[in-house]
């Protein structure tokens, strides 16, 4: 049976006195054994819980599956297989793009029309976005099929990812919000940017009157009219004053 005491003095857990009796209390703390939520609850001599499993959960996309358990004794223990490594593993995939230099190039020609209804395979064709799939399929285990579309149309690749005639589409496809709302897209393997490029204006060398370029001819004729003006207005006020006969210096 357990027995209650009151500790005295205090233990401080920053000291290095030690309680009397807190090694019978740990040896009574490895003696317990109990079954819990989480499984079985039991201690070691030195405090650590012992004759525990953890299950290993891989997310995927239908939803968390178990891929292996820890245990202290053992440690990790992976089961998984090759088989249940995601939904593309040994799956093979309908590809849909769209024939344009450089990113997907028939090899026999340019133009897409000219495969419809033909027997090709993904061989005869190149560019970066095939060598995209290729890296692709060696890192995620599937294989695919190129299904170019004929009518050089990017929005008719989104009807097929959405109806489902094919699987992905792989091409220079601009992110837009119409088709956000149709498909779902990865992140962009390639970005562009509007820019306008122009041919600095050579300085020419000042001349004589470069001075007067800040301000236009306009401004400077009007500033002359009004220094005309104001000097003129002065000067008829001089005359109609009488203190401008008189001379200071007699």
């Amino acid at each position: 049976g357990f027995r209650s005491e009151a500790i005295r003095p205090n233990i401080s857990c920053v000291e290095d006195n030690k309680w009397p009796l807190g090694a019978e209390l740990g040896l009574k703390f490895s003696e317990i054994s109990f079954d819990g939520i989480t499984g079985t609850v039991k201690f070691t001599p030195s405090g650590k819980r012992t004759g525990f499993e953890l299950d290993i959960v891989h997310l995927t996309e239908t939803g968390l599956t178990k891929i292996g358990v820890w245990s202290r004794e053992q440690g990790a223990n992976f089961t998984l297989i090759s088989s249940s490594r995601g939904t593309l593993f040994n799956s093979t995939l309908i590809v849909t793009t769209i024939i344009g230099a450089p990113y997907v190039i028939y090899k026999h020609s340019e133009n897409a029309t000219i495969i419809l209804n033909q027997t090709y395979s993904n061989s005869e064709f190149e560019g970066f976005c095939i060598d995209l799939l290729d890296e692709l399929s060696r890192e995620l285990k599937f294989y695919y099929k190129i299904k170019p579309i004929t009518t050089g149309r990017y929005d008719d690749m989104v009807e097929e990812v959405k109806n489902k005639v094919a699987d992905l589409a792989v091409a220079p496809l601009t992110i837009n919000y119409a088709r956000e709302k149709k498909i779902d897209f990865t992140k962009p393997f390639l970005s562009l940017g509007i820019a306008i490029l122009f041919k600095l204006p050579k300085p020419e060398k000042p001349g004589l009157f470069s001075f007067l370029s800040p301000l236009s001819l306009e401004i400077w004729i009007y500033t002359f009219v009004a220094i005309f003006t104001v000097s003129f207005i002065l000067l008829l006020i001089a005359r109609c004053s009488p203190d401008e006969w008189r001379n200071p210096y007699p």
